[in-house]
């Protein structure tokens, strides 16, 4: 195996353990879904349309404390795969910067990077299946849909890298064409695979214990975590900062 096809293996295990870890994102607070989704769709606009580099510098900050503050250690995991995709954004706009000779365009890493880490700060607060409960709201099934969707999306991520590189092992032409027909012929084949496996993963879920919060409601920790988180957030916006 070459350096780069490692290199492509385990970017793709990377990003199927990133989704894992994404799912199984409990919550800290007791939030209704159909307040969770707008707070979560809110905070992440923020920093998507944003061109301010004291705010989108500020927002990365304030999400990597809040982070480490929330889960600890295990927030290494969100801070690594958000520096890998602001590191491939930068590469993309490279030759952008280049061409207009202005750094301009070097704003859409730092956005990528501040708008994950406040989605991912968001859902380690609320909690990953909150948020997408809230999507019932537009359609009944979506949020199951979607679920299942993040379990397959890991499952894929982790295989496609090894079974692309299995398959292009058997060819000796790297041409561009045969390039393409070798990913095309993995992607058939595990979307062939996908039907079965996305049944199982449906009947597994739906008997899955997810270990809700004690409560139906605010608890006071509740309340002034919320509260502080948001007001951290929020200050984003604030004069003084920008």
């Amino acid at each position: 195996m070459t350096w780069l096809e490692k290199a492509f293996t385990d970017l793709m295990k990377g990003l199927g353990d990133w989704v894992t870890s994404l799912e199984l994102l409990r919550g800290e607070v007791h939030v209704s879904p159909s307040l969770s989704l707008p707070i979560t769709v809110f905070l992440a606009s923020i920093p998507s349309f944003s061109s301010n580099v004291v705010q989108l510098a500020y927002l990365s900050i304030i999400s990597t404390l809040w982070g480490f503050y929330l889960i600890g250690h295990a927030w290494t995991r969100f801070l690594k795969i958000s520096a890998v995709w602001a590191i491939f954004t930068s590469v993309i706009m490279l030759p952008k910067v280049y061409l207009s000779g202005s750094l301009d365009p070097l704003m859409t890493p730092l956005r990528v990077l501040s708008s994950l880490l406040v989605l991912e700060t968001s859902a380690t607060l609320f909690g990953t299946k909150s948020i997408l409960e809230g999507l019932a709201l537009i359609a009944p099934r979506l949020p199951e849909s979607l679920d299942i969707m993040l379990g397959q999306i890991s499952y894929y991520l982790r295989n496609a890298g090894w079974l692309i590189i299995a398959k292009g092992s058997r060819n000796f032409d790297e041409s561009p064409s045969m390039m393409y027909e070798v990913v095309s012929l993995a992607a058939s084949e595990l979307l062939n695979r996908g039907m079965e496996r996305a049944f199982t993963i449906s009947l597994a879920r739906k008997s899955r214990v997810w270990n809700p919060l004690i409560g139906n409601s605010f608890v006071k920790r509740d309340i002034i975590l919320m509260g502080t988180f948001l007001l951290s957030m929020s200050l984003s916006c604030a004069r003084c900062i920008l």
